[in-house]
């Protein structure tokens, strides 16, 4: 699901991504979905209930920075993916997010 956040949000994301140095897009690794050589990065922030499934603070954004390679990232399904891929990864499964939904 993309979600829209606004302006201001959109805009301090991208300063930051575009003033990260060559080491720390090293770090960012390989692309998240097929392990090829990184070309864009992205930034997968939890919004609403699922934001709670990780303790997110009221207030405060939590977001993951990750890269895909370019052949992932003219894909249409890449952001679900990539989102399945983080719900994986922190050990979510697509139960705890139903039933995240439901108490909504």
């Amino acid at each position: 699901m993309v979600m829209r956040y606004d302006k201001s949000v959109t805009e301090q994301i991208s300063a930051r991504i575009s003033q990260l140095s060559d080491d720390e897009i090293r770090q960012i690794g390989n692309c998240l979905v097929c392990g090829g050589v990184v070309s864009t990065i992205g930034v997968w922030m939890p919004r609403g209930n699922i934001a709670k499934l990780f303790d997110e603070p009221r207030g405060k954004f939590r977001g993951l920075v990750y890269g895909v390679c370019d052949k992932c990232s003219r894909k249409k399904d890449t952001i679900n993916q990539v989102e399945e891929i983080i719900f994986k990864q922190a050990g979510i499964t697509k139960r705890m997010r139903a039933e995240t939904h439901r108490r909504s």
